[in-house]
């Protein structure tokens, strides 16, 4: 069960912020020398950042070249993700349910007790709007809702390892509008990589439907958009999409060698483009040129002139503009299809009855249930989330269990979707 986290603050000690120097080697790429392991890398507002080992926290604003240590305890934590909300607000994840936190756009932290078990990804469209994906399900918080947990399908292998919820991206846009990515892994090939989103905060999750030629293995948002990346048979592909129902096409051309997209860059086989999107919804794109680049990145980030990658240490290398001139115009987009989608309207929804001990006790709150609401409008698999007391969370699950729903429907066929329920006690007139 989850409800909402609180965050503890705690006073800890932190070295003053130094600088290092990088080295220049006889190649093109220049090694960074760090006081500690990095294990992640992130772009923001024009700057690399690295984490990891012995908490450490440092960025680059000027190519790589000179790196300021911002967060560094030498008996601290392995910190695995960082991810940025809005313009000041950053958050760092690593081991041991470790969670820090800056409010002054990463110039520092401060540790904020235990967070989630390790985060694999992480996206925030706000300070308050967010999601965070880990090993076994997704925790999320949207429409000034606290942290709610969704429970996520199990691959039907029976290894331990491959039975963990295969999640490979996350990306939320707004308060109602979040999106999470879904891989198959080997053995459980009985169904294919599937996006799942919700546009009401939340409260109901569609699957999107996919053309089977279509393999999606990458999930990211930017300026208010999703970019999903991935395989054909006709080699790879990028959309794009403003609400998760109408999607559009960037054209072959302008990414060949397509490997990875990670906000507002892609990363090719020979150099990265960087997207810029206009008041007007169209996306231009500017991008630079590498002679090589590593095959197998443990993590890569681009900002300015610059990439930077972890493979056996961090190493960055300034690229050439080096693209055709098509891509200083606005990206043509071909319209891929749009999702006529109306989602499920409560038919036959009593209320529960309010317990008469709860109620003369003066007993408050709301009870969170999870469930699916099916094809033809009934609730299947209804489960407790979260509840303040018993006799609340027994009188819900009473209740709704016998609710009946006018199905969502995708293009004029119904669907099945995941739904999250609250449900209020309050007294008084």
């Amino acid at each position: 069960m989850l409800g909402t986290i609180g965050l503890h603050m705690a006073a800890i000690a932190k070295p003053a912020s130094r600088t290092v120097t990088a080295a220049i080697n006889a190649q093109a790429w220049t090694t960074v020398s760090l006081p500690a392991e990095a294990f992640t890398l992130a772009s923001h507002h024009g700057c690399i950042w690295a984490a990891g080992k012995q908490e450490m926290i440092a960025s680059s604003c000027d190519g790589g070249k000179h790196w300021v240590i911002r967060h560094w305890h030498r008996r601290g934590q392995w910190i695995f993700h960082l991810a940025f909300a809005g313009t000041h607000t950053a958050y760092a994840y690593g081991t041991h349910h470790w969670h820090d936190l800056s409010r002054d756009d990463g110039k520092t932290w401060k540790h904020q007790g235990p967070g989630p078990i390790p985060v694999n990804y992480a996206d925030f469209a706000n300070r308050k709007d967010g999601m965070i994906a880990r090993f076994k399900g997704v925790d999320f918080r949207l429409n000034g809702h606290g942290w709610e947990k969704l429970n996520l399908p199990k691959p039907k292998s029976k290894d331990p390892i491959k039975a963990q919820n295969p999640i490979n991206g996350v990306a939320v846009l707004d308060a109602k509008h979040a999106a999470i990515l879904y891989m198959n892994k080997p053995p459980d090939t009985s169904s294919r990589n599937r996006i799942v989103l919700t546009e009401d905060g939340g409260r109901h999750w569609l699957t999107l439907s996919l053309a089977a030629k279509l393999k999606p293995t990458n999930l990211t948002s930017f300026a208010g958009m999703y970019l999903v990346s991935g395989s054909s048979d006709q080699g790879p592909f990028l959309w794009i999409s403003k609400d998760g129902q109408t999607w559009s096409k960037i054209h072959d051309g302008f990414i060949s060698g397509l490997r990875q997209c990670q906000g507002g860059h892609c990363l090719l086989q020979s150099g990265w483009l960087h997207w810029i999107a206009s008041a007007a919804g169209n996306m231009r794109a500017t991008g630079y040129r590498l002679k090589t680049i590593p095959a197998n990145l443990l993590a890569w980030a681009a900002a300015q002139n610059t990439l930077c990658v972890l493979e056996n240490g961090i190493q960055c290398e300034a690229g050439t503009p080096a693209l055709p001139d098509t891509l200083n115009e606005p990206v043509k987009v071909t319209t891929l299809s749009s999702q006529n989608v109306r989602n499920a309207r409560c038919l036959n929804c009593q209320p529960p009855q309010y317990p008469y001990d709860a109620m003369m006790s003066g007993k408050t709150g709301t009870v969170v249930l999870g469930a699916i609401i099916g094809r033809s409008g009934e609730i299947r698999n209804l489960s407790l989330i979260y509840a303040p007391y018993r006799s609340l969370a027994a009188s819900s699950m009473a209740a709704v269990s016998h609710w009946h729903y006018a199905p969502t429907r995708l293009n004029q066929q119904p669907v099945k979707v995941d739904t999250i329920i609250h449900v209020n006690f309050t007294l008084g007139n």
